[in-house]
């Protein structure tokens, strides 16, 4: 794990997709997924993509969009 994204940094969403603490403070920050015991960055949101979306469908959207909605599960395992 690095200094930006870990357990400090994130925040539990669903499944195996975190996000960064930032975003409920700053509205900007990562969309992570926990992946063999490392955080993996699936891409940063910025503050005018939570201007007309809350974040819950701004997160789903990247997920998707990745080709990794299966992330979003919670009965996946490592």
């Amino acid at each position: 794990m690095n200094k930006w994204n870990n357990y400090e940094t994130l925040e539990h969403f669903k499944g195996k997709v975190w996000v960064s603490k930032s975003l409920a403070t700053e509205k900007k920050g990562n969309v992570c997924v926990f992946f063999k015991d490392d955080f993996h960055v699936l891409a940063y949101i910025s503050p005018n993509q939570l201007e007309k979306n809350d974040l819950s469908t701004v997160v789903k959207a990247i997920v998707e969009a990745t080709g990794t909605s299966l992330m979003l599960e919670d009965k996946l395992s490592s």
